[in-house]
């Protein structure tokens, strides 16, 4: 697993190849763990299909919807309601969360499929981003969206 502010060549055993060696916090190899506009969900249109013809898993803390696209790349939306978490930090947090667990193992996903990821309940608010994290690629493994190794 790659921390934050870690080179992904490094954590791998690699060297590094930017000329950037004397502080990895900006090494260029970080542009490869982003969150791209490609990448994101932000069309109506696009979550209406989702709910409407994706298939649907959940856990105790989440709901899923999986759907395969035409463009070959992984999409992901987050919707997060108003009613179950009426506080804004609150919602800004769980969306952020689920971005960085996107973000931090995106290539260990399937391309070619569109995401979105819905929390249930308010007791998530005060998850810890592990646990987060584990039920999540939880639900992407049984969603079959995690590769095979």
């Amino acid at each position: 697993m790659v921390f934050v502010g870690e080179c992904a060549q490094k954590a791998a055993g690699s060297s590094c190849e930017t000329g950037v060696e004397k502080d990895e916090r900006f090494c260029l190899h970080k542009k490869e763990q982003g969150f791209k506009r490609s990448e994101r969900i932000k069309a109506e249109l696009v979550f209406k299909r989702l709910y409407r013809e994706g298939r649907y898993f959940k856990t105790n803390n989440f709901s899923l919807r999986v759907l395969p696209n035409d463009i070959n790349i992984l999409r992901l939306g987050i919707s997060v309601q108003a009613s179950v978490f009426p506080k804004a930090t609150q919602r800004n947090r769980i969306k952020r969360l689920i971005r960085e667990v996107f973000r931090r193992n995106k290539a260990i996903l399937n391309k070619g499929c569109d995401i979105v990821v819905k929390p249930g309940k308010p007791e998530i608010a005060k998850i810890e981003y592990k646990e987060l994290e584990k039920e999540i690629l939880g639900l992407f493994e049984a969603a079959g969206v995690l590769k095979k190794i």
